[in-house]
């Protein structure tokens, strides 16, 4: 008898922390507008930021959603929210370091904050030799960057040290080559230092440099 108590009991206790770990599960991200607001300058609806672990914030409040752009120490990879009007979480997803290409799995969800739609970024990556953590490996070969120190990482949204493109597969280029491609263009005192990388082989196609006009 004591053993079939002490089974339901210990039944009873598993049912509730599923349910709790459901009903977690089932939590809506909200955006935390109060938070948020008190970065703001006085009449302003934008703001950059650095919060206390080294992240790098953009908030912005605009008339149709609000939207907060991070940047972690040691990742030179950005994370894009956009919440609706009424606070619920409306998009997300990842880029990679210095560009708008997007990474990872990104998500859209409808006016109450429920997952409709996914998109895999990686796809568009399958099968190629020079995946953006290859190209970040690449540009670390080149002493631009240190991925474990964190030289060279992304500290502004606008002035970047480097511009970085993806062409995907199909898209041909002047020289008929229709290999999917990154374009790298980094930013000197002179001018800009310009590459075009064969994603597909890993193949430095050209290399030249582009100086400011007097």
């Amino acid at each position: 008898m004591k053993k079939y108590i002490l089974f339901i009991i210990v039944l009873t206790a598993m049912f509730s922390c599923a349910a709790q770990n459901s009903n977690k599960m089932k939590e809506v991200e909200k955006f935390n507008y109060e938070y948020y607001k008190s970065k703001l300058p006085p009449d302003a609806n934008y703001a950059i930021y650095t919060e206390e672990d080294g992240t790098l914030v953009q908030v912005s409040f605009n008339e149709e959603f609000n939207s907060i752009v991070t940047i972690k120490p040691l990742t030179f990879k950005g994370y894009t929210k956009t919440y609706y009007k009424n606070g619920f979480l409306k998009s997300e997803g990842e880029w990679l370091y210095c560009s708008d290409v997007g990474i990872d799995i990104g998500r859209e969800y409808n006016k109450n904050g429920k997952l409709i739609r996914e998109v895999d970024e990686d796809k568009k990556f399958e099968n190629l030799k020079v995946t953006p953590k290859e190209l970040l490996r690449w540009m670390e070969k080149q002493g631009w960057i240190d991925l474990r120190t964190g030289k060279g990482q992304q500290t502004s949204f606008s002035n970047t040290p480097f511009d970085i493109y993806f062409a995907p597969r199909n898209e041909s280029d002047y020289n008929g080559n229709t290999h999917a491609k990154w374009y790298i263009k980094k930013y000197e005192m002179y001018g800009t230092e310009n590459f075009l990388l064969d994603a597909e082989t890993s193949e430095l196609l050209s290399h030249d440099k582009t100086l400011h006009e007097e």
